[in-house]
């Protein structure tokens, strides 16, 4: 298959690429660059893709309307995994008009640019953060959302243009909604990667909240490509939604704890806690049903979290020089 790929060069976009690349597929890739990332670690993704043969690259950001349409006509993909995104709920807070442009807009241009391929698919990653405050949980796909950050919003304006696409313009779509994805090459602002990073440099780390307000459903990267290209294999609908996650919310004291354990023992090194209210732009709790998931791509199992933080350990201990 042809397989277009934006934001190829961040977290989730680069496992994506590199598991259909290693699957045989030619993968061409596209990503900006934003600054969430330093540039020798997008040289770093970069590298790492460019062994493959199948592989191509194109940098560009998808709030280029007329540029992307002209990239994506010479491509002529059969399928589009959209996962360029301003990520965060916290980055969005600081770069709100960037956020929309980008998660809200660029996803537009993406379709516009998709629509005239009568035999073209597309897989839109959203977020959990759509859902915002659940009356309860587990949260089902179907759930009235709430969201609570200019993030979140963004990413329920794109879920909402894609809707409208596959029914106006017959532009079959996946939407899928990751639940707190983590692993290697992990992105630098979420909470693994700021614990490493006090680890590292010694500074104390901000923990916001506990155990009772602020709990998250930690899904192990490799799970993630697995369930996402198992999805795009079995679902051929005009417009569906689809939880991604473990389904086992974990309070951030016992994250905390299970990652300061195992830091000690891989990388010799303690963190400092300095403990804060959670701000009010952040949900309580993110808790992914798991039963349309599993009826559509039958039985999976997700990666236990010790395991996940010392497979996440275990990496950045050998790639400190890329990434500090």
């Amino acid at each position: 298959m042809n397989i277009f790929i934006t934001g190829a060069l961040g977290f989730i976009g680069s496992h994506i690429s590199q598991h259909y690349l290693l699957n045989g597929d030619r993968v061409m890739g596209l990503d900006n660059r934003s600054g969430q990332y330093p540039s020798r670690i997008y040289n770093d993704m970069l590298s790492l893709l460019k062994k493959h043969a199948l592989f191509s690259f194109h940098s560009l950001d998808v709030r280029s309307r007329l540029e992307l349409a002209s990239v994506v006509r010479n491509a002529q993909p059969d399928i589009v995994i959209h996962t360029a995104a301003l990520t965060g709920v916290r980055d969005g807070a600081q770069r709100p008009s960037e956020c929309m442009e980008t998660n809200s807009m660029g996803t537009q241009n993406i379709l516009d640019a998709c629509r005239e391929y009568k035999n073209v698919r597309v897989v839109l990653l959203s977020s959990s953060s759509v859902y915002g405050d659940q009356t309860a949980g587990p949260f089902r796909e179907n759930a009235l959302l709430h969201p609570r950050s200019i993030y979140a919003i963004s990413k329920q304006a794109a879920e909402s243009i894609a809707e409208y696409y596959a029914h106006q313009y017959k532009l079959p779509m996946l939407v899928i909604r990751p639940f707190s994805v983590y692993g290697p090459r992990g992105r630098m602002n979420m909470l693994p990667f700021l614990l490493l990073r006090s680890a590292i440099t010694g500074q104390p780390f901000h923990q916001f909240g506990n155990n009772d307000s602020n709990k998250r459903d930690w899904t192990y990267i490799d799970d993630f490509v697995e369930a996402t290209s198992r999805l795009i294999q079995s679902k051929k609908g005009q417009f569906e939604v689809f939880n991604i996650g473990s389904g086992n919310p974990i309070g951030i004291d016992d994250f905390v704890d299970e990652f300061k354990r195992q830091t000690k023992s891989i990388l010799g090194k303690t963190i400092i806690i300095r403990k804060k209210p959670k701000p009010g732009y952040e949900m309580e709790i993110t808790y992914a049903d798991t039963k349309k998931l599993r009826e559509n791509i039958g039985p999976i199992s997700f990666t236990p979290i010790q395991e996940g933080i010392r497979h996440f350990l275990q990496f950045y201990q050998k790639h400190q020089s890329v990434y500090f």
